[in-house]
């Protein structure tokens, strides 16, 4: 008996290390949650990039062009996840910048010989954050006015199928997930057919999910836009136009974040999101959500 007593006082220690192991591993996981939830954010981690892109004009009249114009967009001077350095263009441009930083090159060009070409290029330096790092002039409350009714069925159905979450950050992504999984990807469609349409047929491009996710979320009272730009991929600087994409910056816990219910990200990967322009009404803008620049119809333009 005693030899028995004796290993069962020796396995003893071991177990409530094991248990109290277990128990540490529990409640960091519940105190990570609840650090998220309450607002404790991790520090961001900033990272410096450079991207170019580049545009073929081509006159395609036999006729010389005494002046044209050529707008393209540029970075959003700053966001919550990024902070433009420097613009350098290979021809002489103008910039206008509006409330929200939003940044347009304008290129006057004069004297374009009939079928002449010019190309233009452009690089831009940047940071960009994983998360929340930089201020900016987005208040949160000129982002909740609802852009479908409360009342509607379409929208109260997709409300009542989401999965039960206690917090704003949670609700949020449940909100997001939501839109990833129900709505169908069509392919690019040229027209923005709104936020009524991408919840009544659940179906769109990646505008129609960004729409969809800002009426769920400004239903629950989360600010929410719409952003357009390209995802950084890793190792390539050069923006392609097919890459030209729409997402979403929700504010949930008093600290912007970055969801993308096209591609299934929500809060992660912000460094990879480049923004170069915030929409105050959706699409309500003078480019509206699809186009990335504009030009004299005397002229063609091809992003290279």
């Amino acid at each position: 008996m005693s030899d028995q007593l004796t290993k069962a006082m020796q396995r003893k220690p071991i177990l409530l290390s094991l248990v109290g192991f277990a128990v540490l591993v529990a409640v960091g996981i519940v105190g990570f949650f609840m650090t998220e939830e309450q607002g404790h954010e991790l520090s961001p981690v900033i990272t410096e990039r450079m991207v170019r892109y580049s545009f073929t004009l081509e006159n395609h009249s036999n006729q010389a062009l005494e002046q044209t114009e050529f707008k393209v967009f540029a970075p959003v001077s700053q966001t919550p996840f990024q902070k433009v350095e420097r613009i350098e263009a290979s021809l002489p441009y103008q910039l206008e910048t509006d409330a929200l930083g939003n940044q347009t090159l304008v290129f006057s060009i004069q004297q374009f010989p009939p079928f002449g070409q010019k190309s233009i290029s452009i690089s831009v330096w940047l940071k960009l954050a994983d998360r929340a790092a930089y201020d900016s002039p987005l208040t949160p409350e000129s982002f909740l006015t609802p852009i479908v009714p409360g009342s509607a069925g379409y929208l109260v159905e997709a409300v009542s199928q989401m999965e039960n979450a206690s917090g704003p950050l949670q609700r949020l992504g449940s909100a997001n997930r939501w839109v990833h999984e129900n709505l169908e990807d069509v392919g690019y469609v040229a027209e923005d057919r709104g936020a009524e349409y991408a919840l009544r047929e659940l179906k769109g491009d990646c505008t129609e999910f960004a729409q969809a996710l800002i009426a769920i979320a400004r239903s629950e009272d989360m600010p929410a836009l719409m952003v357009a730009g390209f995802p950084a991929q890793a190792g390539n600087s050069i923006l392609q136009a097919s890459d030209y994409h729409n997402w979403v910056m929700a504010n949930a816990n008093n600290q912007w974040r970055v969801a993308d219910p096209h591609a299934g990200v929500f809060d992660n990967d912000a460094d990879r999101y480049i923004a170069f322009r915030l929409f105050q009404n959706q699409s309500g803008d003078a480019l509206n959500s699809q186009r990335f620049f504009s030009y004299d119809p005397r002229i063609r333009v091809q992003m290279n």
